[in-house]
């Protein structure tokens, strides 16, 4: 989760940036101590283009 929330919280200080939580699919994703769980809204098809991608090892992308 860190690696997902890590970078999420220093992009979303960004004047102007926009920040999506992306999946392979849409739906809920959950940490693998099954303590938290995201809902991602996007589909990584919904994305046209980013300025910057992290890929982490949860499956899921972060614009």
């Amino acid at each position: 989760m860190l690696d997902a929330i890590g970078p999420y919280e220093v992009l979303r200080n960004i004047t102007d940036a926009e920040v999506y939580f992306v999946a392979e699919k849409t739906g809920e994703i959950k940490a693998d101590s099954g303590f938290i769980d995201m809902n991602v809204k996007h589909s990584i098809d919904d994305m046209i283009e980013a300025d910057i991608l992290i890929y982490t090892g949860f499956n899921y992308w972060v614009y």
